[in-house]
C-alpha cells in the first residue's frame, strides 16, 4: 500500500524540487524546476514505492519528445487529482478533432461511461500549443458505471474511430483501481487481458475482471448497509430505537428502521459509482436528496436516516474514489474532492430554517457539516482507534456499545441539543464519561448503569441520534480502511 492512494494517470502537484528529488535525464533538471514553479502538474507513474513517489512528464520539441521522470519523497507532494474530463477540454482542442470528441461524449452518456483524458492533449492545453503532431492520439480513461453496457459502448466507440480515423483514440478502461487497454479488452473476449495498477501488472480474463468489479461494487455498498444494521441491533442504547423498544421515539421502531436501511441499498450503490467517477458534490447531493425523498415516502414523513445519508454517502464516495488505503486518507479525500463545495454548502445551509441551523444559531455548536469539514478528524484520530482497541479485547457487541458511549461522551450531538438544550447535552456527556471511567460494559455493575442511563433518557425524551450516525460511520470506516 502506497502512503498516498494514487491511481495511474493521476495529476500530481509538488511543493518544491529539492536536492533529494532525482530527475532523469539529469540535464532536464532546470526545465523540470521551471515546470514545477509554474504550478503545472506531473503524471504519476507506476515506479512509485513506499519510500518514493515517481512522477513524470513528456517534453515536446519541434524535433522530438523526451520522457522525463522525477523520483521524490512523498512529503514533496502538495496535492493530487484525477485527469481532466474530456468534455471540459473539447473547446480547447483542435477544431478538426472536436466533432469526433463530441460524438464520444454523447456515446458515453448514453452508456453510463465517464471519459477522462491524459497525455498529449492535456499537455497541449497546459502549454498553449506546440505539443501535438499529425500522428498524435487522444488518450482516454473510460470509467464505466454500468458494466453490462460496457461492451456495447466499446463496439460503438470502435465504429466511431473507423469513421473518424484521426485523431486515433487510445487509452484504457478503469475497473475500480485497475486499468486495461480498451482495444485489447474489446478484442480479447476469450483471452486474458493485460491489467495494470499502481503496484502490479497481471493477465486477467475479461469475465473475471467484470465479476470482480461487480462484487467489489456490491461489497462496498454492503459495508454501509451492515454498519447501519449493527448499530440498530444494539441494546440498550440510551434513548435510541432498538429491537426491544422505541427508545425516546414515538414515531419509529426497529422494523421501520430496518425497512429504511434496506431502501438505502440503491443509494449506496449509486454512491459507489459516483465515487469512482469522482463526481461533483452537486451530483452527490442530488443523489442524497433523492434518497431522502424515498426515505420520507417509505416512512410517511419520518426522518429515520437523514444524518446517515449525509455521512455514509460522503464516506462511501470517498472510499470508492481510490484504492484501499488508511482511514486518514479516505477521510482526507472528502476534503480533497469536495471540500470547497462543502464549505459553500455550509454557508447556504446556515441561511435556511432547519433544525440544524436553529441549533447552530442558538448554541454555536458544530454539527454534521462541521464534522465533515474537519475531515472527520475526531472519528479518524479518536473514535476509530478506540473501537479497534475495544474489539481486539471484547466481543463485537460490547465493543460497538462502548464506542457509542465514547461518542456520546465527546460529540456535540445536535439531536440532544434540539430536544433538551445545552444543559441536557452537558448532563448526557458527563454521565457517558462517568460510565466509561467505571470499566467495561460487560461488568454487571456497569451494565446496570448503562441500562439505567437508557431509561433516564427515555423519560426525558432525549435521543443521541448524531452519535448513532457516527457510530455507523465508524463501523463502516473500520471495514473500509487498512491500518497505516
Amino acid at each position: 500500500m502506497l502512503p498516498v492512494p494514487l491511481q495511474r494517470h493521476d495529476l500530481v502537484f509538488l511543493t518544491s524540487l529539492t536536492s533529494d528529488c532525482h530527475v532523469t535525464p539529469a540535464h532536464q533538471r532546470d526545465w523540470i524546476e521551471s515546470w514545477q514553479q509554474s504550478g503545472r502538474a506531473f503524471w504519476v507513474t507506476r515506479q512509485s514505492s513506499s519510500e518514493y513517489c515517481s512522477v513524470g512528464i513528456t517534453r515536446y520539441t519541434e524535433q522530438s519528445k523526451e520522457r522525463i521522470s522525477v523520483k521524490l519523497p512523498w512529503q514533496r507532494l502538495k496535492c493530487y487529482q484525477a485527469p481532466p474530463l474530456l468534455s471540459d477540454l473539447i473547446p480547447l482542442s483542435p477544431a478538426t478533432w472536436q466533432p469526433l470528441l463530441h460524438l464520444i461524449i454523447q456515446l458515453a452518456e448514453q452508456h453510463g461511461v465517464v471519459v477522462r483524458v491524459y497525455g498529449a492533449l492535456v499537455s497541449e492545453i497546459w502549454l498553449g500549443g506546440g505539443q501535438l503532431r499529425p500522428e498524435s492520439d487522444v488518450d482516454v480513461l473510460l470509467i464505466p458505471t454500468n458494466p453490462s453496457a460496457l461492451h456495447a459502448f466499446l463496439l460503438n466507440l470502435q465504429a466511431l474511430t473507423q469513421n473518424y480515423p484521426s485523431p486515433r483514440i487510445d487509452g484504457e478502461i478503469r475497473c475500480l483501481n485497475e486499468d486495461v487497454a480498451w482495444r485489447e479488452y474489446l478484442h480479447n473476449l476469450d483471452q486474458p487481458c493485460l491489467v495494470k495498477s499502481m503496484q502490479s501488472v497481471k493477465l486477467v480474463n475479461q469475465s473475471t475482471l467484470l465479476t470482480t468489479l461487480r462484487k467489489e461494487r456490491l461489497r462496498l455498498a454492503s459495508v454501509a448497509t451492515e454498519a447501519l444494521y449493527h448499530e440498530l441491533m444494539l441494546y440498550p442504547k440510551p434513548g435510541l430505537v432498538s429491537p426491544l423498544d422505541r427508545g425516546s421515539h414515538t414515531d419509529m421502531d426497529a422494523p421501520l428502521l430496518w425497512r429504511s436501511i434496506m431502501n438505502l441499498r440503491h443509494y449506496f450503490l449509486k454512491l459507489v459509482d459516483l465515487g469512482q467517477q469522482q463526481a461533483s458534490f452537486t451530483s452527490l447531493r442530488e443523489a442524497g436528496i433523492e434518497a431522502e425523498r424515498q426515505m420520507l415516502e417509505l416512512t410517511q414523513g419520518v426522518n429515520t436516516y437523514r444524518g446517515a445519508i449525509f455521512h455514509m454517502g460522503l464516506l462511501l464516495a470517498a472510499r470508492a474514489s481510490q484504492p484501499v488505503t488508511t482511514a486518514h486518507n479516505i477521510c482526507s479525500r472528502i476534503l480533497n474532492l469536495w471540500g470547497e463545495a462543502l464549505l459553500a454548502h455550509q454557508k447556504l445551509t446556515r441561511q435556511q430554517p432547519s433544525h440544524g441551523q436553529i441549533v447552530y444559531q442558538r448554541w454555536h455548536r458544530p454539527g454534521a457539516l462541521e464534522m465533515a469539514l474537519s475531515g472527520y478528524r475526531f472519528i479518524v484520530e479518536e473514535a476509530l482507534p478506540f473501537y479497534r482497541a475495544k474489539k481486539a479485547t471484547q466481543p463485537l457487541f460490547y465493543a460497538r456499545s462502548t464506542t457509542l458511549l465514547f461518542l456520546m461522551a465527546h460529540v456535540e450531538d445536535s439531536t440532544i441539543l434540539w430536544r433538551g438544550g445545552e444543559r441536557a447535552l452537558d448532563e448526557v456527556q458527563q454521565e457517558a464519561r462517568q460510565l466509561l471511567s467505571m470499566g467495561e460494559l460487560s461488568d454487571p455493575r456497569c451494565w446496570a448503569r448503562w441500562l439505567s442511563f437508557h431509561y433516564r433518557l427515555v423519560e426525558r425524551h432525549l435521543s443521541p441520534g448524531g452519535s448513532a450516525d457516527l457510530l455507523s460511520f465508524t463501523l463502516a470506516l473500520d471495514q473500509y480502511a487498512l491500518e497505516a
